[in-house]
């Protein structure tokens, strides 16, 4: 017996004893018998991985010779068939799968699985924010993105962080290695700076009138709060101070409880011809102090006095500025006036 391992032609000689083997007497040849020998090809694979984005689903691909079928299984041997009859298969599972190859006429098979990796690369996750600025103040817009990415942002930038200091809307689309992007936005917007557009005194509070914002109040240095109403218990004078909630900028304004004028007259006319400190009579126990521009005291005042009339030693002082302390509870009020003949 002949062992065949290529494609052969051949026939069957026959003959009723043995020895007419050997001749051409007593003999006959049976037809053509042809063995051919099946080599399978493997499948080549168009790329051994696949990589698809976030919800995406990739295309594993192969190419076969001409009357070669592709079947595509879940495991190297044994396993289950996937799909049958196709250079391609259509997956959305990360995994590997493995294509195999069989001749399309009597269904030879290549035993070796050829083998292709999918992968699910997930899209860039990234920072988004809403910010509020100072005006003009520098500030990093930061996608936060650890990985290899290239960014291209709305200003025509492509670092992974850009600094700007207008308000408006920054879009910025990040792509990693894998060819999955994002986009993240930038909400920039200006905080609104306070102005204080007047004080109401009503009894012990102190309300402060703002342009409308989120803004914080303190008064004569003490803690910031929210309410822009006041208490001045006491107080013969309040500096009130707003900034706003980003502490861009800060603006003050004083308020007196005690009426303090610029000026007096004493010329005997009924008007102004004293100097009086208004209110003075809510912080009883106060004392009022004049001085002249050396420091010398002309008068002192308690709550009970009228108020002064411009002379010293029963003499008419001349027209100047003059200087007062007002004392209340450890309080200092300091300032000066004019006097006018």
């Amino acid at each position: 017996m002949n062992t065949l391992d290529q494609t052969t032609f051949y026939r069957v000689k026959i003959a009723e004893d043995a020895v007419n083997l050997n001749g051409s007497e007593c003999a006959n040849f049976s037809g053509v018998f042809e063995y051919r020998l099946i080599q399978v090809p493997e499948a080549i694979p168009v790329m051994d991985r696949v990589v698809a984005c976030s919800e995406a689903t990739g295309q594993l691909e192969v190419r076969a010779q001409s009357g070669v079928i592709t079947d595509w299984y879940d495991a190297a041997t044994g396993g289950n068939l996937i799909l049958a009859d196709s250079n391609t298969l259509q997956v959305d599972l990360a995994g590997t799968y493995y294509a195999q190859t069989r001749d399309a006429v009597i269904n030879c098979v290549n035993e070796n699985r050829v083998a292709i990796e999918f992968e699910v690369s997930q899209d860039p996750i990234l920072n988004s924010e809403d910010l509020t600025i100072c005006p003009e103040a520098p500030t990093v817009l930061d996608p936060q993105f650890d990985e290899p990415a290239t960014y291209e942002w709305s200003t025509g930038e492509s670092t992974p962080t850009i600094t700007v200091q207008e308000a408006g809307t920054y879009t910025c689309l990040v792509t990693n290695d894998n060819g999955c992007r994002a986009t993240t936005t930038f909400e920039v917007d200006f905080e609104i700076l306070p102005e204080i557009v007047r004080l109401e005194e009503n009894g012990n509070e102190l309300t402060v009138i703002t342009n409308e914002g989120n803004f914080l109040y303190r008064y004569n240095g003490g803690g910031f709060q929210l309410s822009n109403v006041l208490d001045i218990t006491g107080l013969l004078q309040v500096v009130v101070e707003v900034t706003d909630q980003q502490n861009c900028t800060a603006v003050t304004s004083t308020f007196n409880r005690l009426g303090l004028p610029q000026f007096f007259t004493p010329n005997a006319d009924g008007f102004n011809d004293l100097w009086q400190v208004g209110n003075l009579e809510s912080f009883p126990g106060s004392r009022v102090e004049v001085f002249d521009r050396f420091g010398k005291l002309l008068k002192v005042m308690t709550d009970a006095d009228a108020g002064w009339n411009g002379f010293f030693n029963n003499e008419p002082l001349p027209s100047s500025d003059y200087w007062y302390r007002v004392y209340y509870e450890g309080q200092e009020v300091a300032g000066h006036f004019s006097l006018k003949r």
